[in-house]
């Protein structure tokens, strides 16, 4: 949610927003100052529950947003570990820019900004994890990881390197489609889930 939307250079955003069962707005969550016009309105942002708990996480960042669900504040914010191969963000990337040709130009940028550093594509609880599925953009290397920090600790456990998308999971079952993400990459047309 924008809150100051008459602003042009800077704007103050809500990435997470509580409703009560009408609608109405509770509470604002994780609010942060934008210094420059940007599209980050374009970007993942993940919200899991467990136990008594929700996560919160922007796709760019190695950062948790722990909200008990009584309280509804954010009580703390932990960085995680990041793999040695982690590629961040370009700074430039998600910049506001004017296209000349919006539906060739947006859309090349889009898929460039979503494919080519190590963005969080997928985040899930499962088997005592916070599981994070990020893009390694390593030619050497799958293309994807599976992140698994202890959920209560957040130390970052073990990784798996795959070629496969993580779609959830279920009882210690983990489903993915096979060979990455259907809108993004190649060689996925069969549509096959392991």
């Amino acid at each position: 949610e924008i809150l100051d939307q008459e602003k042009y250079n800077s704007r103050t955003v809500v990435f997470l927003n509580v409703y009560d069962n009408n609608g109405s707005i509770l509470k604002r969550l994780i609010k942060t100052k934008l210094e420059k016009l940007n599209q980050y309105y374009v970007m993942d942002r993940y919200v899991v529950a467990y136990n008594e708990y929700v996560y919160f996480l922007n796709e760019n960042e190695f950062k948790v947003y722990i909200i008990p669900l009584k309280e509804l504040e954010v009580r703390r914010v932990v960085v995680l570990e990041e793999p040695k191969f982690y590629k961040k963000m370009p700074e430039d990337y998600y910049k506001w820019k004017k296209y000349d040709n919006p539906n060739d130009n947006f859309i090349k940028d889009f898929e460039k900004w979503k494919t080519t550093y190590s963005r969080i594509n997928k985040v899930i609880v499962e088997d005592n994890f916070l599981i994070l599925q990020i893009r390694t953009c390593k030619k050497d290397l799958e293309k994807f990881a599976l992140l698994f920090y202890d959920i209560d600790s957040f130390e970052l456990k073990k990784s798996i390197l795959i070629e496969d998308l993580l779609l959830g999971s279920k009882n210690g079952r983990y489903y993915f489609i096979a060979n990455g993400d259907p809108s993004r990459d190649e060689d996925t047309e069969d549509l096959i889930i392991n």
